[in-house]
């Protein structure tokens, strides 16, 4: 994704990302957070098996991109 992102604290994301995730995704991690400078949403997320996710979310929560990692 073409977008300049910088760390944020898991507190700074907006409640509606969060209730995304859980609406997405059953068990997870939040491993890092990124706010990009178009105002979306880089999520690092590592699950009960290992398998660690990178998801993009726009402002609104809608994912845009999802990779799976390591």
């Amino acid at each position: 994704m073409e977008d300049d992102y910088q760390p944020i604290s898991a507190y700074e994301l907006p409640p509606h990302i969060i209730e995304v995730l859980y609406e997405q995704f059953n068990t997870f991690t939040l491993v890092h957070a990124f706010k990009g400078d178009k105002e979306g949403f880089k999520l690092e997320l590592i699950f009960e098996n290992g398998a660690i996710h990178v998801i993009y979310t726009d402002k609104n929560g809608q994912i845009q991109d999802s990779t799976e990692g390591q």
